[in-house]
């Protein structure tokens, strides 16, 4: 079966000075080499942690971030990444369906209304 994209940009801005909250979601099916789900956290600019559907886990990109939060930090936005991912991937499947569509490439750009 032919790759499937499903690409979700979400932007949560926060301003406590001039500061900026993004996180970036990209769902796929189908395609050889690359997670099904990926979630990059980027803050001003500069990603400061990563979760994708293999490793199953968000992992802190720069180290100062490693000591701002706690342990249940981590496990909390683990667990919210991995509900993610079922979400994703249920949309995807629900985009193929109305679309009729059983094999070939669709991507979806969609700006989440939620936080995290």
């Amino acid at each position: 079966m032919p790759p499937v994209v499903l690409l979700l940009l979400g932007a949560h801005l926060a301003y406590a000075g001039m500061h900026s909250h993004t996180v970036i979601y990209t769902a796929t099916k189908g395609l050889p080499d690359f997670p099904e789900f990926v979630a990059a956290t980027v803050v001003d600019g500069t990603q400061v942690n990563y979760y994708d559907s293999e490793i199953k886990e968000v992992i802190p990109r720069q180290d100062w971030v490693r000591g701002a939060v706690d342990e249940q930090f981590w496990q909390r936005n683990t667990q919210i990444r991995s509900s993610m991912h079922q979400a994703f991937k249920n949309n995807i499947n629900v985009a193929m369906k109305r679309f009729n569509q059983t094999e070939g490439k669709i991507l979806i750009f969609e700006s989440p209304k939620f936080s995290n």
